[in-house]
């Protein structure tokens, strides 16, 4: 692992010796640098256990390592940024399986907010930049987000974590409630934020192909993992 960091020059993501423990079981073991610029899939049939393992990996970068049970489950070993991506303000953005927006608050009001709570400037160019990127029609960006429907809801979350300049997107199920033409808009925003820098994390359990990726981590039956590079 070592070799490795000292190989990649640019920034990157560190996984080392990382374990997940579920009820006292191993249900996940990885070791790799993830560079800047990637894509990486976590899937699986077990939605629970990529949503842990997804919801560690935010807690480290925000706590800086310290380990705390998530959801009853506990992860050993080392997850961090190595090189420039350590020197962020921001380390991580998420979206969660839930959205977590806030009602009573517009589409465009709502990525404001995560702006505001990130410490960045905003502008209205910046915010509708964010929620075309995802393909949400330009005509409901006001509409409060109760008023959205449930794919339209998803894709406001999404661009809520996109918009915040932090190194590392983690992103649970970010187009599960799209159609095929929404999720291609989707995972070609996602490849187009890779390609500025951004490490992008993406959680894909069930029969969702996921997004083109450069890393896979495929949660098999028994915990067992496998990690595909492919660039």
């Amino acid at each position: 692992m070592t070799g490795e960091v000292e190989r990649c020059d640019q920034g990157s993501l560190i996984l080392e010796e990382v374990l997940l423990e579920m009820n006292d079981r191993a249900v996940l073991t990885v070791n790799r640098v993830i560079p800047q610029g990637s894509v990486v899939a976590v899937t699986g049939h077990d939605g629970a256990v990529i949503t842990d393992f997804l919801n560690h990996i935010v807690h480290h970068l925000r706590k800086h390592g310290e380990k705390t049970p998530v959801s009853g489950s506990i992860v050993e070993g080392s997850i961090r940024l190595h090189g420039p991506l350590a020197e962020r303000a921001s380390h991580v953005s998420e979206m969660s399986r839930e959205h977590d927006l806030i009602s009573g608050l517009s589409a465009a009001e709502n990525v404001a907010l995560e702006l505001i709570a990130a410490k960045q400037a905003s502008s209205a160019e910046l915010i509708r930049a964010a929620l075309d990127a995802v393909g949400l029609p330009t005509a409901v960006h006001h509409n409060l987000v109760e008023q959205l429907f449930g794919g339209q809801q998803q894709r406001v979350a999404l661009a809520r974590a996109m918009v915040v300049d932090a190194p590392v997107k983690v992103l649970d199920d970010p187009a599960s409630e799209l159609d095929p033409i929404s999720r291609d808009v989707v995972y070609d925003a996602l490849a187009q934020l890779a390609s500025q820098g951004s490490i992008v994390i993406v959680g894909t359990p069930g029969s969702d192909p996921g997004p083109k990726a450069d890393i896979i981590i495929r949660l098999n039956k028994g915990g067992r993992h496998v990690a595909q590079l492919r660039r």
